[in-house]
């Protein structure tokens, strides 16, 4: 038996990290602007610029996630769970043969169930054993 199943960050994590991430956008296109204008090359100014944008591009990518996520029914997981069971490890089945008779049985001395039912009923548990 296979079971897959996916984490996703939740409505409102994802309305805060959509939020965040554009203002950390915002934040590296001001700094950019300001450090492009005053920087000169002998100061560094190259390798200052390089990283604004990359920061600005992580905070963009960071904004897009979680919007999408915020804005989809289905969204974006974060990560998949897959687990792969094997049918001969598995645990018995609670319900046995002796607990499902006496169940019926109570079922019976309660009025819930008629003799013919209860007749039926336990024909069905004595043939899957």
């Amino acid at each position: 038996m296979k079971l897959n199943s996916q984490v996703k960050p939740s409505k409102s994590t994802s309305l805060m990290g959509a939020i965040v991430g554009f203002f950390m956008m915002i934040f590296g296109i001001v700094f950019f602007a300001t450090v492009s204008q005053k920087s000169t090359f002998d100061d560094g100014g190259q390798i200052i610029s390089a990283f604004f944008i990359l920061f600005i591009l992580t905070a963009l990518c960071i904004t897009v996630f979680y919007a999408w996520n915020f804005f989809s029914d289905k969204g974006v997981s974060v990560f998949d769970v897959n687990i792969e069971s094997d049918s001969t490890t598995a645990p018995p089945p609670a319900d046995d043969a002796a607990t499902r008779l006496r169940q019926l049985d109570k079922l019976k001395s309660e009025g819930l169930i008629n003799d013919e039912e209860y007749t039926r009923k336990r024909e069905d548990i004595l043939k899957g054993l």
